[in-house]
């Protein structure tokens, strides 16, 4: 028959009832499918905003001013990954061998004669089997509660750096601008009506369309956000005049 699965192990005693299994490192409800996409769910979108929130920062704009749909901030969140994979990977392996460490460090050194004593004493007689089955259940949620520490400290960690590598990504394109350097397909001229009505043109680099509001970098050096009901047209360099984004 199974023993409880415990960090603290015992044997147990001939003609006595099975117990019930303990938890594992994880709680079940953690590895229901639904859960797990619901949580993948939400760490792409979270992520996928710090990403754009960061970018739209250096503009000086907000996500408030150029809203982003749901479906789009979840590719942001994957391309947030695809950054940190391609530009993080050697902070990745750190920060798994820091972790490595840690654990190793306090499992093994700190908490060894501490470990020791106690399994000592769960195989002597002086706890009866419901004072060991508890303590195989306070060891394995202190593992539980370390291990969900280690992973909001990473979400937590992931969202700054999506922030800064938005800055970063907002930052090189800047200078791309400047040195005359952006994708032809984002240089535009848009034609729309001023704030008193009048017909006006201006050219420059579209910086980030939204349902709402558009902005466009002019060849001023001057950051215009022109809301999307008083734009006429759009004209793409090489390209036939578009009607506005809906």
């Amino acid at each position: 028959m199974n023993r409880p699965k415990s960090y603290w192990r015992y044997k147990r005693p001939k003609n006595q009832p099975e117990t019930q299994p303990q938890p594992d490192i994880l709680p079940k409800f953690f590895l229901n499918p639904a859960f797990i996409i619901a949580f993948l769910t939400a760490l792409l979108y979270f992520h996928g905003h710090a990403l754009y929130s960061g970018y739209l920062k250096y503009w000086g704009l907000s996500t408030e001013l150029l809203p982003l749909s749901f479906e789009t901030t979840l590719v942001h969140g994957a391309l947030s990954y695809i950054f940190l994979g391609t530009d993080k990977w050697l902070w990745l392996l750190g920060a798994f061998g820091y972790f490595v460490f840690l654990y190793g460090l306090v499992f093994l050194l700190l908490l060894k004669k501490p470990a020791k004593m106690l399994f000592e004493l769960v195989h002597t007689k002086r706890l009866n089997e419901r004072q060991k089955i508890i303590l195989g259940e306070t060891a394995d949620r202190l593992v539980q509660f370390l291990f969900l520490l280690l992973i909001l400290m990473t979400v937590i960690l992931v969202m700054a750096w999506a922030g800064e590598k938005g800055k970063s990504l907002a930052q090189t394109e800047h200078q791309k601008i400047k040195t005359n350097a952006t994708a032809t397909a984002k240089i535009v001229t848009i034609n729309y009506l001023d704030e008193s009505s009048k017909p006006a043109e201006v050219t420059g680099t579209l910086i980030q369309p939204s349902s709402l509001m558009l902005a466009i970098y002019t060849e001023n050096d001057d950051l215009l956000v022109i809301p999307t009901s008083r734009i006429v047209s759009i004209l793409k360099h090489n390209q036939s005049p578009s009607q506005p984004p809906e």
